[in-house]
């Protein structure tokens, strides 16, 4: 399992990534706060049939009332794109009282940390190659 943490405080994001020989990834986001279980977001790799562009088909589960689906389906899409595979993200992120710069950090520090797993596995598939 590979983890990835980034930021500090209530605004600590964690991933813990589990992979499989180009057979799949799976992806648990949580922090803040609360962590728990809001959404799921499976992306499987498709190609756009007029442009011809990789692009993913994206499903989502949500808990009622939950918004950790942005986070799901935005790291499942990142990763699905760049490594071509199909991608699972459960996320659960919750800050008490958030405010909008909450919000912002969090996404910020998600992003920044599912760009650096994907560094880390682009390395890795190159150096075993």
């Amino acid at each position: 399992m590979i983890t990835i943490t980034h930021g500090e405080g209530k605004h600590i994001i964690t991933l813990e990534i589990l992979t499989t020989n180009k057979r799949g990834i799976t992806v648990f986001i949580t922090g803040g706060d609360t962590p728990h279980v809001g959404a799921v977001a499976l992306a499987v790799p498709s190609r756009n049939a007029a442009t011809g562009e990789n692009t993913c088909d994206i499903n989502v589960i949500t808990a009622y009332g939950h918004k950790d689906r942005f986070l799901a389906e935005k790291v499942a899409d990142m990763i699905c794109r760049k490594t071509g595979e199909i991608t699972s993200v459960t996320a659960g992120v919750h800050v008490d009282d958030a405010v909008k710069e909450d919000l912002q950090m969090l996404i910020a520090n998600t992003t920044a940390a599912a760009e650096c797993f994907l560094n880390q596995y682009e390395n890795s598939i190159v150096a075993s190659v």
